[in-house]
């Protein structure tokens, strides 16, 4: 095992993870603890406990894009009653060209920070202006907010994920934190408070300029925004302790005890998206050759009916899912296009499919009833989904507007709505959980399909930019995703992603939950190269491809935070062997101890990929009442062998 014990170093964690994340450099003054991460304040902490998520300050392009700075000035100055921070930054994108800059003066009164923003060049932005972060486990806890005009209201921190603003009008808010009561003062504009775990954020957000005002705005050059937050602890809770560590570098000190129990509710269908990256020609100049793992896996595939390559779309979809089966999503602004896309799919394996308004997202009752005629018009039996091909959040907001005859719904997700840091894309597994719950819940019973799943995302669900629809009749350029800005992630060929992908599956695939869609079949939002090189995430798709069907053994206990267990018992009924997937995203070495009924019959334990798995490559494992997991940072494990205990 490499490491066996212990954090990684930042190096072996870029290595990990394939990426380039600055290491957080840790402050601490006056009895405050933060991070300074690429210019942004994190982790703000008193007496050793939390108090804010973060503060930063942001700028917001007219398609809700955060436009990335690039920090020109750092510099921190320590007092003998605290310390002084001054981040300057220039963000540059389309029709942006903002400078800003942000100072923060810690001492025992608190945190003051002040920020403030100059337009170099006429822009044209949605937001400009700071932005707090309050820590997702505040859920349920009293919120008191102060408006401009001296008033008060009180409200929660939503316990369920809030589909509007659980907060507006905002001069400033009082909550309980664990470091005490904790008060954050606001001026320079208004601000509101947002649920940010619709779009899988582990936090809610506080923002300036509330969204109720029109939007884009234009800046012309020279104008400066300037707005001010001062953060006091007004009642300090007693004693101290630790903050938790974040996902990205927890260690667990000793053996974690996990439970397993077995369930009657089946492990849920996982595919992949169909690669919208450019097909290399074969050698003949006919199609390239298909990886080794397509047409073992169902493929979804999303067809732009309002562009001319949806065809040639189809036809590689079809070739790359084999018999394993399409599940069909249609895109269009009319539904006059439905009757030729719908006689396309006669003679295919097609498993579902969906319709989607191009301009909401959502599947109007209209549309997916001209759905549901087309495809009896055709001859096809195949189920029709409503719901949304955007995030949760509009299916949060909009599942009222779903046709109420709709007998599954559908919604997909990516980590990477609102920020690129890796340890948005960690921290989003526990809030995909409680998305997939809340969407089985307002399902009412109907199954629930997730996808496409992406690492980064595939279209921008909320520009104010028209739509251009695809514009090539064939692949040699690839389509949609291909063509979007920031949809591709270098960390998809990292071995950090398929540990993700294994802990994004036990996250997501509740009960209720009928089928999940990760990445692509190929290309560089895929499984692999275009030609047909695995990256780590095509063997980890694979081994949770094999527990679909399978009965669920639900993993109870205290799992630290961005490790995931998954089993499943046997695919024959029982006396067959069952299965234990576990994954570890984290920089420290986790160890597992795993307890079910009856124990364990003697097994053979496994990485799923070549580094970073069990020790020494395969081996047996001897029969006990206990298992024993060692996860390496990044590790992906597979376990198979007999439970002798139930195995309904």
């Amino acid at each position: 095992m490499n490491p066996a014990d212990g954090p990684l170093g930042e190096r072996s964690a870029r290595e990990l993870w394939c990426d380039d994340d600055p290491a957080p450099v840790h402050l601490e003054a006056a009895g405050w603890q933060l991070d300074l991460v690429g210019g942004q304040l994190e982790e703000l902490a008193r007496g050793g406990r939390a108090v804010l998520r973060a503060v930063r300050l942001v700028v917001r392009d007219r398609d809700w894009g955060t436009v990335p700075a690039d920090v020109q000035r750092l510099s921190v100055e320590h007092r003998h009653d605290g310390l002084d921070v001054t981040v300057r930054a220039r963000a540059r994108g389309r029709d942006v060209d903002v400078s800003w800059e942000v100072r923060a003066r810690v001492d025992r009164d608190g945190v003051r920070v002040s920020g403030e923003a100059r337009a170099l060049a006429p822009s044209w932005c949605n937001r400009v202006g700071l932005v707090l972060l309050h820590h997702a486990d505040l859920a349920g806890t009293d919120l008191l907010v102060h408006h401009p005009g001296g008033t008060r209201t009180t409200t929660r921190f939503p316990r369920g994920i809030a589909p509007h603003q659980p907060a507006r009008d905002v001069a400033g808010l009082e909550w309980p934190a664990p470091a005490g009561r904790v008060r954050a003062d606001l001026s320079g504009d208004v601000f509101e408070v947002e649920d940010q775990r619709n779009w899988t954020d582990a936090s809610y957000k506080t923002y300036s300029t509330p969204l109720e005002r029109p939007f884009p705005v234009h800046l012309e050059r020279g104008s400066t925004v300037h707005q001010e937050l001062v953060l006091r602890v007004l009642d300090a809770a007693p004693g101290g302790a630790d903050v938790p560590a974040p996902a990205r570098t927890a260690t667990a000190a000793g053996p974690v005890d996990v439970d397993l129990a077995p369930s009657t509710a089946p492990h849920p269908e996982v595919g992949t998206g169909a690669s919208t990256a450019p097909q290399p020609p074969g050698r003949d100049g006919g199609p390239a050759p298909l990886p080794p793992w397509a047409g073992t896996l169902p493929v979804l595939v999303e067809l732009d009916l309002d562009g001319p390559g949806w065809r040639r779309a189809l036809e590689e979809a079809r070739r790359e899912a084999a018999d394993a089966g399409l599940d069909v999503r249609f895109v269009t602004g009319d539904a006059r296009t439905l009757p030729e896309a719908v006689a396309a799919l006669r003679g295919l394996p097609v498993h579902r499919a969906a319709a989607f308004d191009s301009t909401t997202h959502l599947s109007t009752t209209d549309l997916w009833r001209a759905l549901v005629e087309e495809l009896r018009r055709a001859g096809l039996d195949v189920p029709a989904l409503a719901g949304t091909r955007a995030h949760f959040t509009e299916l949060n907001r909009g599942h009222h507007l779903l046709p109420p005859e709709a007998g599954a719904w559908t919604f997909s997700t990516t980590p990477q709505m609102h920020e690129r840091g890796r340890a948005q894309v960690l921290e989003s597994l526990a809030v995909q959980r409680l998305v997939a719950e809340q969407a089985v819940r307002l399902a009412g019973g109907r199954p629930v399909h997730v996808g496409p799943v992406t690492l980064a995302p595939r279209f921008n669900a909320v520009a104010t930019t028209p739509r251009v629809p695809g514009a090539h009749g064939d692949l040699s350029s690839g389509y949609g995703a291909e063509h979007v800005p920031g949809a591709t992630d270098p960390r998809q060929r990292s071995r950090g992603f398929a540990a993700w992908l294994v802990a994004s599956a036990a996250a997501l695939g509740v009960p209720g939950v009928r089928s999940l869609s990760f990445a692509e079949t190929r290309g560089p939002r895929g499984l692999g190269t275009a030609e047909g090189e695995p990256f780590p995430a095509a063997a980890a798709v694979g081994h949770l491809a094999a527990l679909a069907g399978r009965p669920r053994w639900e993993a109870r206990g205290a799992l630290p935070a961005g490790t995931a267990v998954l089993a499943a018992g046997p695919a024959d009924g029982p006396g067959g062997d069952c299965t234990v997937l576990a994954a570890n995203t984290t920089g420290g070495a986790v160890h597992l101890r795993l307890r079910a009924p009856g124990g364990f019959g003697a097994g053979r334990l496994r990485s799923a990929h070549d580094a970073g798995g069990a020790p020494g490559g395969p081996s047996a494992t001897p029969p006990g009442d206990t298992l024993l997991l060692p996860l390496a940072p990044g590790a992906v494990l597979v376990w198979t062998g007999p439970l002798p205990g139930p195995t309904r």
